[in-house]
């Protein structure tokens, strides 16, 4: 089963990734909550299709990016991350590797303001 990995600028964890359609986001429905005040109550959603995976957003207030640009729908593969808000999101196929947090990074939002972004690597 494929493992959904959240970093946030305070902790990492990794939740396995269900079967289905799964809706990432704020409010205590979702399928996977984030508690980061800049997700919105139902953020996007996630599904597997062939061995990739179809990442949606869902009209969130504040997007989700892939790389520095806002998407609305796109696929990404095992190893991809994604950013909502201040968290990284990344899906592995079967566990994560562990990471560890080395510090931040500004980024401009579609607002043009400054935000801080924590900058995880992987450890090897």
């Amino acid at each position: 089963m494929a493992v959904l990995q959240i970093t946030t600028p305070h902790n990492t964890r990794a939740v396995e990734l269900p079967d289905g359609l799964v809706v990432i986001g704020r409010h205590h429905d979702s399928d996977i909550v984030l508690e980061d005040k800049s997700a919105s109550r139902q953020h996007c959603t996630i599904q597997s299709f062939g061995g990739s995976y179809i990442l949606c957003d869902l009209d969130s207030r504040n997007g989700t990016h892939i790389k520095n640009k806002r998407i609305d729908k796109t696929i990404i593969k095992f190893g991809d991350a994604f950013l909502i808000g201040k968290t990284i999101l990344r899906i592995f196929e079967d566990s994560t590797p562990p990471v560890e947090l080395v510090g931040e990074t500004d980024k401009s939002n579609d607002n043009n303001e400054e935000t801080s972004v924590s900058v995880a690597q992987i450890r090897s």
